[in-house]
């Protein structure tokens, strides 16, 4: 296990194990504009493992503040932006339809914190106390 690590870490692997070489450059403008993944590895199965550092833009913090709900967040926005359309027909009132939407966003967000933090104490057989917030 030790040579294994060693060998993974200097990227001097057996020749046997040629997948477990890594490549790290920046994402492509495009690449992170977009949210795609690199053109290197797209519908290839023998692809080489390729790691983008995670950067802050001025548009968005780091992409992994974004997995809060695991890769639905445009379904969210979608339901985001039907809460707002729907409640400015009832009110006719701009102001309140925000409110009412930005409500509905916290609490989808807290709901989510509360059970999802419970579930991992359950799977994890941890208190919720020792799980970072």
């Amino acid at each position: 296990m030790h040579s294994f690590l060693v060998s993974f870490i200097d990227q001097s692997p057996a020749p046997h194990h040629d997948g477990l070489k890594r490549n790290i450059r920046p994402s492509g403008i495009i690449e992170r504009i977009l949210g795609l993944v690199p053109v290197e590895i797209r519908g290839s199965s023998d692809s080489p493992c390729i790691l983008s550092p995670d950067e802050s833009t001025w548009a968005k913090d780091y992409l992994f503040l974004a997995s809060t709900f695991l890769g639905i967040e445009m379904d969210l926005f979608i339901h985001d932006f039907l809460t707002y359309i729907v409640t400015d027909l009832i009110f006719n009132k701009p102001y309140v339809s925000a409110i009412i939407t930005y409500a509905m966003h916290l609490m989808r967000t807290n709901l989510r914190k509360f059970f999802g933090s419970r579930n991992l104490a359950k799977k994890s057989f941890l208190d919720e106390r020792f799980l970072a917030r």
